[in-house]
This record gives structure tokens, sequence and C-alpha cells, in this order.
């Protein structure tokens, strides 16, 4: 056993005095829905590999932190313009759309942390914002980094150790909020900013286009018109690729059934689903999670098989 220091052993006197115990049967419990979950770490270099091979806007359902480790750059988040200098990072919500459209060099060294979170809400202030990386959220990145490459030598985190994290670095974040760089000013009539929004705010329900023209004040025509116009997509494509994406990420990492998948991605049945599916990845909802890793989960139907 390594050598125990004073510090500790003072820390264990303090610890004796039974006041410190309101009850033995219970703790502090943790609240998982602020833990993110279903974590993904990749590195990107050049705005062709940030725009995924599309130099196009896009949106998804995950939550998504963009780290400017070295060289700064902007995109436009929900169609206002947002900085990311050096050493900055910026949180992306659930469907808000975006496009990076400028870096400083044309080579960067940015670092992308995709996940999913249960309660958005003790986040929103991050919401539009880019703020400074602190040392101790730069080092949580190495870690996650260091874990994922598993390099020999190194210790990989477990997921729950992930999780902690990116939860840490979202925390450290928000601590910076007082620092940060809004970008542009938010237009309150952005028609970016109202699609993604009521997206979110309806994720887990099955809406029409008429639905949410109605109650976002516009004629269904009018709202397709406009977006497409803003946006450079139909926008029937987009909610498309946000519903097709979310279905990726439930494959990815779960054992949902492909029709359940269907259902909750706002399908009409799972055939169109299967259809909708390989159009957009090139493989069957069920060739996508043996490709990924996802867990099989039986009952599984590719209806484009």
């Amino acid at each position: 056993m390594p050598p125990v220091s004073p510090e500790f052993l003072q820390t264990m006197r303090l610890l004796r005095d039974p006041a410190r115990v309101e009850d033995y049967f219970g703790g502090d419990a943790i609240d998982w829905k602020r833990v993110p979950n279903q974590l993904q770490l990749f590195a990107r270099r050049t705005l062709t590999q940030l725009h995924g091979g599309a130099a196009q806007t896009f949106a998804h359902s995950q939550c998504v932190i963009i780290a400017a480790i070295s060289e700064g750059g902007a995109l436009r988040l929900d169609g206002v313009p947002v900085r990311l200098n050096t050493g900055d990072a910026l949180l992306i919500f659930p469907y808000q759309t975006h496009f990076f459209y400028q870096l400083d060099q044309p080579e960067v060294d940015w670092l992308v942390l995709q996940f999913t979170l249960g309660n958005l809400q003790p986040w929103i202030e991050l919401r539009g914002k880019s703020v400074p990386l602190t040392g101790r959220a730069l080092g949580l990145l190495e870690e996650l980094s260091t874990s994922r490459v598993k390099r020999a030598g190194d210790v990989a985190l477990s997921k729950v150790q992930e999780g902690a994290h990116a939860y840490h670095v979202l925390s450290e974040m928000l601590g910076q909020v007082g620092g940060a760089n809004p970008g542009g000013p938010v237009d309150p009539d952005s028609i970016y900013a109202k699609v993604s929004d009521y997206t979110l705010r309806h994720e887990k329900e099955r809406f029409t286009m008429a639905q949410m023209a109605t109650e976002l004040g516009y004629s269904e025509g009018h709202l397709r018109q406009r977006f497409r116009e803003k946006h450079g997509m139909s926008l029937g494509r987009f909610l498309q690729k946000v519903r097709l994406d979310k279905a990726a990420a439930m494959l990815r990492n779960g054992d949902t059934a492909v029709s359940t998948v269907a259902v909750e991605c706002g399908f009409d049945s799972v055939y169109s689903f299967s259809r909708a599916f390989k159009n957009g990845f090139g493989v069957s909802p069920r060739a996508y999670r043996l490709r990924e890793g996802g867990a099989g989960a039986s009952g599984d139907v590719d209806a484009s098989e």
C-alpha cells in the first residue's frame, strides 16, 4: 500500500463526527438525466470533414460539443453567426441547424463530442454561446480522447466515467458563460430557430408540417417557402434527415426493435422507415446496426431487404 498523506488522515478525523451523517441508509441521489450518455468522440481537421462531406446546413437529434483545440473558425447556428476562437467550446443543442463556413487556417484541430441528454434545462444558458475552455475542461477532454484511442499503456475509462467526464466539461463551460462570445444578434423571427425549437419540443410525437406551420404562425406553403429560401433545402428533406439521424443513434446505441425505432422517429410504418433509411445511409436499418456494433433486437424487420 502506498504511504498515506497526513492531510488524508486529518480529513478522516473530521469525518468521525456523527453529525456529518444525516441518514445511514440514504445518501445523495444522482440525477442520471443530467449525465451525458451514448458518447461519440472524434476529431475534425478541415471544413469538408466538419460538413461530413456535404457542404450544407444540417441538424441532428443529439447534443454536440465543438471544441476548437487549435485555430478558430465560425459557423451559423440557427442562422446566427457564432465565432469559436482557439480554446473555445460550443454546445449545439438537438435539432439546432448549423453550418460551418469559415476556418482561420485550412487545417485545424477541433474535437467533437456527441451525446444524448435526458434533461437539457440545466444547460440552457449555453445555447448559442461559445465559451473559453478552462484548464480542467481541457484536461477532461484529453482524458476522454486518450481513453478512446486506447494505445498501449493507456487506461480506458468506463462508460460511467466517460459520462462523468462529459458532465464536468459541461459544468466547466457553464461556469464560463460570463466570458461567452455570443456571436451576432439573435433574430427573434429566425426560421431556423423556430423550426429547431419546435422539433425539439415535439421530438417524441408524430406531427405534420401543417401542425408545425399553424403553431409557428405560418401557412404551410409559406413555411415551406421561407425555409427553402433561408436554408437551401426543403423543409420535408430537413425533417427527414433529423428523423433518420435520431433513428441511426437509436440503432447504434440500443437494442430497440426496428419497428419501434420507426414509430418513435415519426414514420408511418416500418416499411416506409426501412426504405427511407436505406436511401439515406445506403444500408438497411438492421445492416446498419450490425455494421455499427449495435445490440441486436428480437423481432427486427427490414422491409427494404
